[in-house]
C-alpha cells in the first residue's frame, strides 16, 4: 500500500495513514510539524516511527485484532529516537508488540488480550501505560 501525503494550510492538520483489514506495513517519518494518525485495522500490522529530524512527534497509532507490531526508534542517519509527545498508542487484542526507544511524555500506551511485549527505552514523563488481561511483559531499557 502506498499512501501520498498532503499536506494542509497550517500545522494544526492532522496527516491520517489508514490500513486495510489486510496485513500493512506503515513507515512514517516523524518530521511533520502536524500529528499524525495511523490505523492499521485488523490483520497483522506493522507500524514503524522514526525521527529524521529530531522533532518530537505526536502521535495516535491503532491497532485491533491481530498480532500488530509498533516500533518508534532513530534512523539510520541520525542517533535521536522518536520521542513521543501526547501520544496515544493503542494496540488491540492479539500477541502485540510495542518497542519505545526515545521516550515519551504525556502520553498512554494500552494493550488489548493477548500476551503482549513492550519495551521500553529513554525517559518517560506523565505517561500512562495499561497492559491488556492476559500475562503481557514489559521491558526497561535505560
Amino acid at each position: 500500500m502506498t499512501f501520498e501525503t498532503i499536506r494542509g494550510a497550517t500545522s494544526a492538520d492532522t496527516i491520517e495513514f489508514i490500513g486495510t483489514a489486510d496485513k500493512d506495513d506503515i513507515l512514517l517519518a516523524l518530521n511533520e510539524e502536524s500529528p499524525m494518525f495511523a490505523d492499521g485495522r485488523s490483520g497483522d500490522d506493522s507500524m514503524t516511527f522514526i525521527n529524521t529530524t529530531g522533532v518530537v512527534g505526536e502521535v495516535t497509532a491503532v491497532g485491533a485484532e491481530g498480532d500488530d507490531l509498533f516500533i518508534f526508534s532513530a534512523d539510520g542517519n541520525n542517533a535521536t529516537a522518536a520521542r513521543l509527545y501526547n501520544s496515544d498508542i493503542g494496540a488491540g487484542a492479539g500477541a502485540d508488540a510495542v518497542d519505545i526507544s526515545g521516550g515519551a511524555l504525556a502520553s498512554e500506551i494500552r494493550t488489548g488480550a493477548g500476551v503482549d511485549t513492550i519495551t521500553l527505552g529513554g525517559n518517560y514523563t506523565n505517561v500512562i501505560i495499561k497492559g491488556g488481561a492476559d500475562g503481557d511483559v514489559f521491558t526497561g531499557n535505560g
